[in-house]
């Protein structure tokens, strides 16, 4: 397992955070919004209101959501309704399964086989378009309408949260990362970074590609191991 973060080479402030509770086998990416006031804040919100909710080493589905619509409440709470927001996705492991939930953009992919099959779908208004046929899933990396979210944490009432469980095996990795990720290596970039790592240094890996391609957004990423 490994995991880091970085500002990028662009912005002069950092507001991805990612938290990792091995032994609950626990990994929460967020994206504060740069777009509203206190994007990093409201991040580091629903990392603590998450991590306070899932203590049990659990995995169940409905828990998972509970914590966080939890966290949508205290960002709304902590820092006015509308004014700010984060993507999430949560990843808690158990030996033969991760239960992933997420809202917004940010990503969960699995890398199997030398294959990366993704876990979630971005919640943006470039997935809708490549859903609809007007965008191909290329076009939709650099589409201006990537950047306008469907569903966030902050959002209130109209934020979606999507869940599943998903078995892994022996060899999987599961990646959790920002759209940082995303918007600078494709499927294959990623897979090829992957290929040539290991688990301890995978996630350093990938921040170093994005920062090699350019870094135009923060990126955190967390890699697991299922043979951890």
């Amino acid at each position: 397992m490994s995991h880091a973060v970085d500002a990028g080479r662009i912005r002069s402030v950092n507001e991805d955070r990612v938290f990792v509770d091995e032994a609950l086998g626990l990994f929460v990416v967020a994206d504060g919004m740069g777009g509203m006031r206190n994007g990093g804040e409201a991040a580091d919100i629903v990392l603590e209101v998450v991590a306070n909710l899932l203590t049990a080493r659990s995995a169940d589905e409905s828990v998972i959501v509970a914590a966080i619509v939890s966290a949508d409440e205290a960002v709304r709470t902590a820092l006015g309704e509308g004014s700010s927001g984060s993507t999430v996705v949560v990843g808690q492991t158990t030996e033969r399964h991760v239960v992933i939930a997420h809202a917004g953009d940010s990503r969960a992919t699995m890398l199997r086989n030398g294959r990366l099959i993704a876990l979630t779908a971005d919640h943006n208004l470039a997935a809708v378009y490549v859903e609809s046929g007007q965008l191909s899933a290329d076009e939709a990396r650099s589409h201006p309408s990537s950047s306008r979210l469907t569903s966030y944490v902050g959002m209130g009432v109209s934020m979606t949260v999507e869940v599943d469980r998903v078995e892994i095996e022996p060899g999987d990795w599961v990646i959790l990362a920002t759209d940082g990720l995303s918007l600078m290596l494709s499927d294959n970039e990623i897979v090829a970074v992957l290929s040539g790592s290991e688990p301890g240094t995978a996630a350093q890996a990938l921040v170093d590609a994005t920062l090699e391609a350019g870094a135009f957004d923060n990126v955190g990423v967390i890699v697991m191991s299922a043979s951890e």
